[in-house]
């Protein structure tokens, strides 16, 4: 219960027994995987539909140019019916912020303790799947959006944007094209003066060394950081591989993990049998799904899922567009030619061009779709919801590590894998760690209010408002004071106003620091995106560290405490 305090309450068996079994250690994680990892086989079916992986995993690596031989070796592990699988999903954001590669990090991190020799349990085969959702719209604020902590800027915080025009927000991220090389470049030049231009390169660096030290190397670790950029950007051809390849260059080739990267997209054809199950089970799904909305609305929990989730199909239907519809089974029939198949017709409106799109569905005895356009299953896609059930129910998943924010779909979903899973359930971490460091940018927030660290800045805002306070008090019977005197004619104004706008004075100086000191505030519950991570850090010791965060801590919900490269703060 440690990561959702407000359901402690929910007095919903379900819920309870779920988020109860949510390791909250690194060892209750190794401990639980162990557990789990029976003497157990994945044979015909799901060895299939794993083998089916294959093809489109080695094209994306081919095209991230990551197929490494460590990805080489792992992709022949899918063959073998005795491995486990371990997965995490994200969207192909834009300079992902450091969740997304933590989830990587752990899930590597507890392989390689699974599989030390000195554990006895070397001859497990276990791999890391990473499924990007690249289906998601170009609306969504995160696949567009990666946010810097900067004083300089509003709110404390400098974003790198992506410009959609209104007429995309609906398009598919699968379906983007790249961004015009002027905005890269316009990125790049963000990015540099960001540094250049921090308070901490004013005088209060001990030396010229120190000086041209510090700025040499964070502008170094920009400059490799804006390699990998530049490479992706050349080789990509939609925005959603560009950012997928960064990603997959930062984890492959520079961690040089063993990850697999799949695009949700290309997972249609493994998903098959699962669709057909949740279309033919559909009153059921909606059922579990009305229920869950209403665990969460009765004891005035906020979900996060939209409340007519229910009413929908699993399943979206993809536009020649490049966008997509949700959709509901408007018709539902069964025939016989010899063998008994039931006929889902799916409808609904493209979100993009408006375009009423139908698709009809023939599910035979096997669990096989067919359908009068050859294409149709190439064209569907699931909803967040039953992802996690598709990937447990058609490829065996052991574990699957989810972002804390992602935790609204899984606990919906959850509730799915007694209608449908048959048992088997994968065992669910979350690492919702936060990190905490003094960037530079960090500690150039921290200096303009002359602070020493985060720690300080609640009760610092409090002083602040009592000044505020403070003053208000004196000025309003001022002010009254002032207009009876000015209604009155009574002398002696000049002295009063001149008292007066003293007490103004200092109200605005106070207002200003609260302003300042809210964009410090914002800084220190920040989470940056990985630009942050790469230029206080450089991207190897970024990895390093947050691994060692892991192995020697263990605790999954305690602060990560970073060490930058430069105590930032000694050089004053």
């Amino acid at each position: 219960m440690y990561l959702f305090p407000a359901l402690q309450n929910a007095k919903d068996p379900l819920i309870i027994d779920f988020l109860s079994n949510i390791p909250c250690t690194l060892m209750q994680a190794y401990d639980k995987m162990m557990n789990d990892f029976a003497d157990y086989t994945f044979e015909g079916y799901i060895l299939s539909n794993r083998q089916k992986m294959l093809e489109p995993i080695i094209k994306f690596h081919r095209e991230a140019d990551t197929l490494t031989k460590a990805v080489d070796c792992a992709t022949n592990d899918l063959k073998d019916p005795s491995t486990k699988i371990l997965v995490s999903t994200h969207q192909p954001n834009l300079f992902a912020y450091s969740g997304i590669f933590k989830k990587i990090v752990l899930l590597q991190t507890l392989k390689e303790l699974i599989l030390n020799p000195e554990r006895g349990h070397s001859k497990l085969k276990m791999i890391n799947l990473f499924v990007i959702i690249d289906h998601d719209f170009a609306d969504e604020n995160w696949i567009r959006v990666a946010q810097l902590p900067s004083i300089k800027h509003n709110n404390g915080i400098m974003q790198l944007r992506l410009p959609v025009d209104k007429s995309k927000r609906w398009q598919m991220v699968c379906k983007m094209p790249l961004p015009n090389r002027s905005i890269l470049e316009n990125w790049r030049i963000q990015l540099f003066s960001w540094i250049k231009k921090s308070f901490i390169f004013e005088p209060y660096i001990s030396t010229a060394f120190d000086l041209q030290n510090m700025r040499s190397t964070l502008m170094s670790n920009l400059e490799s950081l804006w390699k990998i950029v530049e490479e992706s950007y050349s080789i990509a051809n939609t925005y959603s591989d560009f950012n997928s390849f960064f990603m997959s260059k930062i984890v492959n080739r520079l961690w040089q993990y063993d990850t697999l990267f799949i695009r949700l997209t290309d997972l249609s054809q493994v998903f098959v049998k699962g669709y057909a199950n949740l279309l033919r089970n559909y009153d059921s799904y909606s059922k579990t799904l009305r229920e869950a909305d209403q665990v969460f609305m009765k004891r005035g929990i906020p979900s996060g899922v939209s409340n007519s989730s229910y009413l929908n199909s699993p399943l979206w239907l993809h536009c020649k567009c490049g966008s997509k519809s949700a959709t509901k089974i408007s018709n539902k029939r069964i025939r016989s030619y010899g063998a008994h198949q039931e006929v889902f017709v799916l409808e609904g409106d493209c979100l993009g061009c408006k375009k009423h799109l139908i698709a009809e569905l023939v599910v035979d005895e096997g669990g096989g779709i067919n359908s009068p356009d050859a294409q149709v299953v190439s064209n569907l896609s699931p909803r967040s919801i039953p992802i996690v059930l598709l990937l447990s129910t058609e490829l065996g998943i052991s574990t699957y590590v989810s972002g804390r924010d992602g935790m609204r779909y899984v606990l919906f979903g959850n509730r799915l894998f007694k209608q449908f899973s048959q048992g088997n359930i994968p065992l669910f971490i979350v690492w919702p760690a936060r990190d905490v460091y003094y960037g530079f940018a960090q500690c150039d927030a921290l200096r303009s209010v002359k602070l020493k660290n985060y720690g300080e800045i609640g009760s610092y805002i409090q002083k602040l408002k009592e000044k505020e306070e403070h003053y208000r008090s004196l000025i309003a019977p001022m002010l009254c004071e002032r207009n009876q005197r000015i209604k009155e004619s009574r002398s002696g104004k000049e002295d009063y106003l001149s008292v007066l706008f003293s007490h103004k004075k200092n109200q605005r100086n106070i207002r200003a620091q609260m302003k300042l000191a809210d964009k410090v505030k914002n800084i220190s519950s920040l989470r940056p995106c990985i630009i942050d991570y790469a230029i206080n850090f450089g991207l190897q010791d970024t990895e390093l560290q947050w691994r060692q965060n892991l192995l020697s801590s263990s605790d999954l919900t305690c602060q990560n405490e970073l060490s930058p490269k430069f105590a930032y703060m000694t050089l004053t």
